[in-house]
């Protein structure tokens, strides 16, 4: 099966010979629309092996995404963004995935760089190149398509555009929440407009405005979205920056029967118990944490399940004199992730 890489891009000269370089032994064709670069950014894809199209903003990504998707010629289109390098294992796992010559679509797992750790998400981003699919949505826009078999493509991205850094670069959140409250104009009331404004505020230390648009998209939302679960985690994290953990924990336990395998919501109640002074309540939660372990059935902050977990069970055991289970928690986080570094530290603050 030919597969075609398809990109919109706007200044990205910065990440774009990364991002590339990841795909281009790899697909058949990588397509190209730029919307206005005052960077290389075009000759830089077309000398890297791209082939480069030229269409006007309009405050509306899905509208450009339509564009890369109408020129391709694969037999399936995969959607990445400039500010992503595809994992290069991923590759055979897809070539397996689209054997069968049976998929309609596939997710793609993004795992972006935060202030707050690598958050992985599993997003639609494949679908077969016959005219069905199209993107919805000025912008965090949808791939809509025909029904048909789906899954796991089994690639895996790691995104940078979420940074402080990033973000700060040419102003993406004041971008974001133009075109979101546009988009909330054009779709009132609507349930993901509303959890993606109160995600951007969030993001931009307005609490109080973010749990304003929480509560709204919570009052609409189906039941059986696949953004249910964020969005009440989302949520939580908001009110408990807000001081209101009291709340947040209600919010959590209106949740347990539906989403209570999410190691996220599990790992949230263990820091809510924790504000709270519940310490009973608090270890239960990381306990359970480290037996769900990493989840892909929802959004999730890597680690929560695993050395996060065990590095805040390993600080209450330390506060507590428990040194022997402190180090036995720190040495569990630091096997599950060499990267996780105040594990580490905490082992050489106790002798190891």
């Amino acid at each position: 099966m030919k597969v075609s890489a398809c990109l919109i891009v706007r200044n990205e000269a910065e990440t774009l010979p990364e991002c590339l370089a990841a795909l281009r032994d790899h697909v058949s064709e990588i397509v190209v629309v730029d919307t206005g670069s005052s960077d290389e950014t075009p000759e830089l894809a077309e000398r890297l092996g791209a082939r480069v199209l030229q269409s006007p903003w309009c405050d509306d990504f899905s509208v450009v995404r339509n564009v890369a998707l109408a020129a391709a010629t694969g037999d399936y289109c995969l959607m990445v963004d400039a500010d992503e390098v595809v994992e290069s294992d991923g590759w055979t796992r897809l070539e397996a995935f689209l054997r069968p010559g049976t998929r309609a679509h596939g997710n793609v797992t993004i795992v972006s760089n935060t202030a707050e750790g690598r958050q992985c998400s599993s997003l639609r981003r494949l679908c077969r190149n016959e005219g069905g699919f199209s993107y919805v949505g000025r912008i965090h826009e949808q791939l809509i398509g025909p029904p048909g078999r789906g899954g796991d493509t089994g690639l895996r991205a790691v995104h940078s555009g979420y940074t402080d850094a990033a973000m700060r670069q040419g102003d993406k959140t004041q971008r974001n929440l133009k075109l979101l409250l546009l988009e909330l104009a054009a779709r009132p009331g609507d349930a993901y407009v509303q959890f993606q404004l109160g995600r951007t505020f969030a993001r931009n230390k307005q609490l109080d405005v973010a749990i304003g648009h929480f509560e709204a998209a919570l009052s609409t939302i189906a039941p059986d979205a696949p953004y249910l679960c964020p969005l009440v985690v989302e949520f939580g994290y908001a009110l408990k920056a807000r001081g209101r953990a009291g709340a947040a924990l209600l919010l959590l336990e209106s949740h347990e029967r539906a989403m209570g395998d999410s190691p996220d919501l599990r790992f949230l109640e263990g820091l809510l118990a924790m504000q709270t002074g519940n310490v009973g309540r608090m270890l239960a939660a990381f306990e359970t944490c480290l037996r769900l372990g990493e989840t892909t059935r929802y959004d999730t902050v890597e680690g929560v399940g695993t050395y996060r977990a065990h590095f805040n069970l390993g600080m209450f055991h330390e506060l507590a004199g428990n040194v022997g289970q402190a180090r036995a928690h720190y040495q569990a986080a630091v096997a599950c992730s060499n990267r996780f570094a105040p594990a580490a530290d905490h082992l050489a603050k106790l002798g190891q």
